[in-house]
């Protein structure tokens, strides 16, 4: 059987599969610029996660050549890839959030840590949040313009996200 499959990088893979035919590099290029700040992966997680899907038979992978330059692996998505990607939506938009994370866990536990530790976890808080919202900016300059109702509404809902930390973490 092939190994576990993280839900959220199969739904991704298998979106941008879906709307056409891709290779490894063009569905990182894909989630990079259209994804920035929601989902977050690397080139290697995307090589492992196609492997996956692959041997579940979701996609189907070809290898072409054009000219001299090097083979080109093309994933196309499956029957059962469809099938298995609209289940994978469906369980996801289903799923209850967790409202915890493991900043939060060590929030508990602040008193048992050196109180510059815990300003040094702060701070990076508040730095993550910075690149979160610089990543959300330059999407919004990438796509000006009116956006479809869904994306408007996570653009929207990643920002006050990001605020509202931004508020405790000052506090």
């Amino acid at each position: 059987m092939p190994g576990r499959i993280e839900p959220m990088r199969a739904i991704t893979l298998l979106g941008f599969i879906e709307e056409r035919p891709r290779s490894g590099y063009d569905l990182k290029r894909a989630v990079d610029e259209k994804l920035e700040g929601v989902v977050e992966v690397t080139q290697g997680t995307v090589y492992y996660t196609l492997k996956r899907l692959e041997a579940r038979g979701w996609v189907k992978g070809s290898t072409s050549r054009n000219g001299k330059r090097p083979e080109r692996r093309t994933y196309r998505i499956t029957e059962e890839g469809r099938r298995a990607f609209v289940h994978l939506l469906e369980e996801a938009a289903l799923q209850t959030d967790r409202f915890t994370s493991p900043f939060d866990v060590a929030l508990f536990f602040a008193p048992r840590l050196p109180a510059e530790t815990v300003l040094r976890a702060v701070d990076k808080r508040l730095q993550d949040l910075a690149r979160h919202r610089e990543g959300l900016r330059r999407i919004e300059e990438r796509f000006p313009g009116r956006w479809p109702f869904h994306l408007y509404y996570l653009r929207e809902k990643a920002k006050e996200i990001a605020d509202t930390n931004e508020k405790w973490c000052l506090r």
